[in-house]
């Protein structure tokens, strides 16, 4: 007799496809659309292996700030501590990065991308000063700055400089953080308008 393997694929415990092998080698299947359980099972005393990979696009960001249990807001400002809209060739920009927990405790393993905005470039070791968020690690990269951190209740912020480099108007892209282990914990502030370099 040949083993047999079954395979439910469920949305919000709801079966929508059940699938039955009878082999000792499991193939490649794609989940149904709107699968976000998986129960497998067999019928022998044999241990069961699995291996699932995902790809695809990332959705567009969204147009206004969407909070799902981090709140994340971004501002820049000049020398004197004032917000602006447009800035100055060759005069350094600050960037604050406020984060929160809106879940009741901490969160920790939160990525946190800041796309950078055409026109600039983070200011060399401009990350070292005073910054209340608990940082593990930070990557400052050409068009980005990747921030893996622990995001309180209370607000917390990471600060860092962007130097212009190129006259003209551009998008200010989003910023995400996200849980790494809780993918519904997640907070992005959507694009948030444009600034010019004069």
């Amino acid at each position: 007799a040949r083993d047999v393997y079954k395979r439910q694929f469920l949305n919000d415990n709801q079966i929508i496809s059940t699938k039955t092998i009878t082999s000792t080698l499991m193939n490649k299947l794609s989940l149904p659309h709107g699968t976000n359980t998986i129960k497998l099972s067999t019928d022998t005393d044999k241990e069961l292996f699995y291996s699932l990979a995902y790809s695809g696009f990332p959705a567009p960001p969204p147009s206004k700030p969407a909070f799902h249990g981090i709140a994340v807001t971004r501002s820049y400002t000049n020398s004197n501590g004032e917000k602006i809209k447009e800035a100055k060739l060759g005069e350094d920009v600050r960037v604050t990065l406020r984060l929160r927990s809106e879940t009741g405790h901490d969160i920790g393993n939160v990525a946190i991308v800041d796309l950078i905005p055409a026109g600039f470039e983070i200011v060399p070791d401009s990350t070292n000063g005073y910054n209340s968020l608990e940082v593990d690690y930070y990557d400052v990269r050409e068009d980005r700055l990747i921030i893996y951190a622990t995001v309180r209740t209370h607000s917390s912020t990471f600060e860092y400089k962007l130097h212009p480099i190129g006259r003209g108007v551009f998008t200010l892209p989003a910023v995400h953080a996200g849980s790494m282990y809780q993918l519904n914990t997640w907070g992005d502030t959507g694009v948030s308008g444009v600034i010019e370099i004069k």
